[in-house]
């Protein structure tokens, strides 16, 4: 069970596997950045080795996986905040949904062709991957679920399927384990169901805690277009060629990703809360779906080279295609990563070794009134106070004069000029102020 400030956490109500797994790596690497994003950023990793391994069994080609792989590592959507890099839910959560996606498809397959104990297989890996995704980010890894349901159920055949006793022994297993946690959070900590109400369902998708999130119905494939354009139009493109040329089983595969695709999207948009993060799970379809290209690709390459030059020239062209993106990405991320917010802040205090310097910064920290405003800055405050330095929370109406503070956010700052008389001691970045408060403004 997760706390914060001693207490159970009833705010951030999501299942504890990421954070499992964060304390596993700062067991074993020391609390740091790196045991918090790692599991993240591992999951990246594990879901292109995925993409790789589906897309080679569904197109039959070494080409098409590579392909699956560079789009995923390279799109802008997932190598962004809450995406691999920054120690989030989603990139955890979008490795169990995809294994869920793509097991429930092969599971379908095999009912089809009567490959039973093949089916078997799929249906319980494809059973665990979604117990797992909920133990990640709760009832969002469920969304897709209908969609999958449906198609495995119809394609695989429904008298085969809904007649075998295996379908309801997973699905036992998805309710033991998934539900021993909420069953035992709920006895552990009165309230949690309700929280995950008023957090996660009705309370969310109802409405919306700030009005920066109330969006248009068509938020998400708008986002998608303007912020990438040319990613969009590849995957419609690569959609239509799967569907009028390609060969029945990426036709089938095609079609059911662009139905577990738009039924995601769709049930996102009836929300009332839209953010852009909530729609990585649709990458990896997407990216397989363009994958499919390199079966084409392939046919060409057979036809102009001996095959012993058809694996060096394949590399060389999925290099070059995507040596442009992925530069694009690195130039984001050593340019325009924000380091001028009190989490950086604290975390520069963190890296100094003499706590003589560390004390010659302010140590009073000036935030909202939700305490869930300055959660993210916990992790560098415990790390200073095992030190011995004691940082300060203080409410921005309970300044006092010799206060020594350091404001952020804009609205804070603006609440400070309006009601206190200061002397600005210095700035880091663009925002941060430090203030010496001398007294109220009469």
């Amino acid at each position: 069970m997760t706390y914060y400030l001693d207490e159970p956490d009833m705010w951030n109500t999501k299942p504890p596997l990421l954070v499992w797994l964060q304390v596993i790596f700062m067991k074993l690497l020391g609390p740091g950045e790196l045991a918090i994003r790692l599991p993240s950023a591992l999951a990246a990793v594990a879901t292109g080795i995925l993409l790789f391994w589906t897309a080679r069994k569904v197109y039959d080609n070494n080409l098409s996986g590579v392909i699956a792989a560079f789009i995923l590592s390279t799109t802008p959507l997932f190598v962004n905040a809450h995406g691999m890099r920054t120690g989030d839910y989603d990139s955890l959560l979008l490795f169990w949904v995809s294994a869920f996606i793509f097991c429930s498809f092969f599971c379908s397959q095999a009912y089809r062709h009567e490959r039973i104990k093949e089916a078997h297989r799929y249906l319980y890996i494809a059973s665990l991957a979604l117990s797992l995704a909920v133990l990640t980010k709760g009832v969002q890894a469920l969304i897709v679920v209908p969609a999958v349901l449906a198609f495995v159920i119809f394609y695989g055949g429904p008298r085969r399927i809904l007649k075998d006793k295996h379908l309801y022994f997973a699905f036992l297993l998805f309710v033991l384990i998934a539900g021993a946690w909420y069953l035992g959070r709920e006895i552990k900590s009165a309230g949690y169901l309700q929280a995950i109400w008023e957090n996660e369902l009705g309370g969310r998708y109802f409405d919306s805690d700030s009005l920066l999130n109330r969006k248009s119905g068509y938020f998400y494939p708008t986002y998608l277009w303007e912020e990438y354009r040319w990613g969009t139009a590849i995957f419609g493109g690569c959609l239509l060629y799967a569907v009028l040329y390609g060969r029945k089983r990426s036709r089938v595969f095609a079609l059911y990703l662009a139905l577990c695709i738009v039924f995601y999207l769709s049930i996102l948009s009836m929300s009332v809360t839209k953010i852009w993060w909530y729609m990585l799970p649709i990458i990896p379809p997407m990216t397989l779906i363009i994958a499919g290209i390199g079966v084409p690709v392939m046919y060409r390459l057979k036809k102009l080279y001996r095959p012993a030059v058809i694996a060096p020239v394949s590399l060389l062209l999925v290099v070059f295609f995507f040596a442009i993106p992925f530069a694009g990405i690195m130039k984001k991320i050593q340019t325009h990563e924000s380091q001028d917010d009190l989490s950086n802040y604290l975390r520069r205090l963190t890296e100094i070794e003499d706590e003589k310097e560390i004390r010659t910064n302010p140590l009073i920290l000036v935030y909202g009134e939700e305490y869930y405003q300055r959660a993210p800055l916990g992790f560098y405050v415990l790390q200073l106070q095992k030190r011995g330095i004691e940082v300060e929370y203080k409410k921005r109406e309970e300044l006092e004069s010799g206060d020594f503070v350091c404001v952020a956010e804009q609205w804070a700052q603006e609440y400070v000029d309006a009601r206190y008389r200061y002397e600005e001691v210095g700035r880091e970045g663009k925002d941060i102020k430090f203030l010496r408060i001398l007294g109220h403004r009469e």
